[in-house]
């Protein structure tokens, strides 16, 4: 199990995170919040890659700056900004990872095969990598991630550049994985966690303000989300007077979703909140994929 306690950290004299507590076992788990919440801090200080200011990460009950070799062993991580050799073929980079990561022989040879035809990129081993496109690139960067078949699997903006059939592979194979194994993704992109997530944690201004089942959460905005029917000259009062997280064009009408919890007119009724909701509701803006 992996464990933060009252985790603290600044950046250049401002303060990130301030006093996280997480419990991950297997499953996996969504990290959500804007751009700017705190994610990739958290994440990098889940990787061993920031010192914290105080509190502690601990694996299996040891701190992780204790545990060195052994916890990064056991980790697999893709960075929100990931780096790689130009040069390199596909094969040829998954390779020098794995021997850094201390696999060889055979054992190395099956997992890279096994890998890139998962990921789709089987055909093009032998491609430069200088000549992959951005969702090429990612897709090799979530190989090297796994190669180790890591316990503790991080990955930051896993779906950056996948198309939409790409981003619901990728999805299905996190979810697979995720029985075994502790998998944390860190996205602003609700759909890359819905339905998959063992529990969602929601991140605002270095802070947790709601994490736990989706279900759970779901009930704290229950009565709170709207759909209603009004003319289109009515719009810009409704954007104005509401949290406004779709507009469906219906030819001389319009239908809303709102979020609210505040009374409301007549033409609207109560709907079943979802995640793009909950996101909406706590960070005041939608998801990209919404």
């Amino acid at each position: 199990m992996l464990e933060v306690r009252n985790l603290f950290k600044a950046l250049n004299g401002n303060e990130i995170l301030k006093n996280i507590n997480l419990q991950f076992e297997t499953g996996v788990y969504g990290l959500l919040g804007a751009n700017g919440a705190g994610k990739t801090t958290l994440i990098k200080c889940l990787c061993n890659l920031y010192e914290i200011d105080s509190g502690s990460i601990l694996y299996n009950g040891i701190q992780i700056n204790h545990l060195k070799n052994n916890y990064f062993n056991s980790l697999g991580y893709l960075p929100q900004n990931f780096g790689y050799y130009q040069d390199f073929t596909a094969y040829d980079f998954l390779s020098y990872i794995g021997v850094l990561k201390g696999l060889e022989g055979k054992k190395l040879e099956h997992r890279i095969e096994y890998l890139l035809k998962e990921l789709g990129l089987y055909e093009k081993k032998n491609i430069r990598l200088k000549l992959y496109s951005g969702g090429m690139l990612r897709r090799v960067g979530i190989a090297q991630a796994l190669l180790n078949e890591p316990e503790i699997l991080i990955l930051d903006e896993p779906t950056a550049g996948l198309d939409p059939k790409e981003r619901i592979h990728l999805k299905n194979l996190l979810n697979q994985y995720g029985e075994k194994h502790t998998v944390i993704i860190s996205t602003h992109i609700v759909s890359d966690v819905e339905d998959i997530s063992k529990a969602i944690i929601l991140l605002k201004k270095g802070e947790i303000c709601e994490q736990g089942d989706l279900d759970v959460l779901l009930k704290k905005i229950e009565g709170f989300v709207y759909e209603g029917t009004v003319p289109k000259t009515q719009l810009d009062y409704f954007m104005n007077k509401y949290r406004v997280r779709n507009v469906y064009d219906l030819g001389n009408t319009i239908r809303i979703r709102i979020i609210t919890k505040d009374n409301v007119e007549k033409c609207f009724v109560p709907i079943e909140a979802t995640l793009n909701d909950l996101y909406l509701y706590y960070f005041d803006e939608v998801s990209e994929d919404d």
